[in-house]
Order: C-alpha cells, then structure tokens, then sequence
C-alpha cells in the first residue's frame, strides 16, 4: 500500500504532457527530482553533451526511462524490482488497478503508542 501511496503521489505531481513514448513498450517520464524537462533530457541522451560529471548526474535524475511492465532506470526499482515511477506510470495507463483507493489517502494520524506524558510537577 505504501508503495502504491507513493506511485499516486508521484502521478499527481507530475506533468503528464512531459511523457514522451520513445519506442516500443519504453517511455520517458520526469522524475522527482527534475532539473530538465524530458525534452531536454532526450536530446542529451543522443548527443551525451556533458563536460563534467556533475552534468551528467544532473541529466541521470532528471527524468526516467520506464519500460512496461514494471521496469524503471532507478536505484530502487535495480534492488527491489519496483519502483514509484513504473508503479505511477502503470496507474496512469491503466494497466495497475489499485488494490484500495481509500488508503491512498494521507489522513494525517499517527500510529503506534502515544508520547509518554511528562511529570506533573516538573520545570522545563
């Protein structure tokens, strides 16, 4: 569900005209840290313009390139096999049904055991 939670935030953040298909089943989407937009970043994957390696990893976490089904360019979808960006993308194709569209929703509680109250007759 968190997984799911962060998928749809990532959707509503997102510029969905900044989606590019690219070919095939591969598609270019903005990431969560965006200082391009996925036009740019296109065009520095065929030219690969960087001088300097600050460039490049500026260009890296731009944008993602997100293969269906369930395949993305970041760290996280390399370890675990899934990530916010392919899980989001599928949502926003509707090729992933969400399981409960309630507990998308951040209700603000918190969980676990309350705060342990202070001494009553304690100076702080």
């Amino acid at each position: 569900v968190s997984q799911e939670r962060e998928a749809w935030q990532w959707l509503q953040n997102i510029d969905k005209n900044s989606i590019f298909h690219w070919y095939g089943q591969s598609y270019i989407v903005p990431s969560s840290f965006t200082q391009m937009d996925t036009y740019t970043w296109l065009q520095q994957y065929h030219f690969m313009p960087w001088l300097t390696f600050d460039e490049f990893t500026r260009w890296l976490y731009s944008a993602r390139l997100v293969s269906m089904p369930m395949m993305c360019s970041c760290k996280q979808n390399l370890k675990l096999y899934v990530c916010k960006h392919a899980v989001g993308f599928m949502i926003h194709l509707n090729l992933y049904v969400i399981t409960d569209p309630a507990k998308l929703q951040v209700l603000g509680k918190r969980r676990g055991r309350p705060k342990k109250a202070d001494k009553a007759l304690s100076r702080s």
